[in-house]
């Protein structure tokens, strides 16, 4: 999927998984920055955690935070 015509931009991605026999964990995170045609700049950032202890000490944790 592309901008629409006029924009410009780049989006980039990282994620990982841990695991072990315990453990789990699952984490994202997005960036990116588009220029509109008349110039207006926007900038976005995502970030994304899952993590889940084998122990059953603690319920599992996700959080899913975005910013513009």
């Amino acid at each position: 999927m592309g901008l629409p015509v006029g924009w410009s931009g780049h989006a980039t991605q990282w994620f990982g998984i841990e695991s072990n026999s315990n453990n789990q964990v699952v984490h994202a995170i997005s960036e990116g920055r588009v220029t509109s045609p008349d110039g207006t700049v926007y900038d976005f950032n995502e970030t994304f955690h899952l993590s889940i202890s084998g122990s059953g000490q603690q319920s599992p944790v996700v959080f899913d935070k975005c910013n513009n």
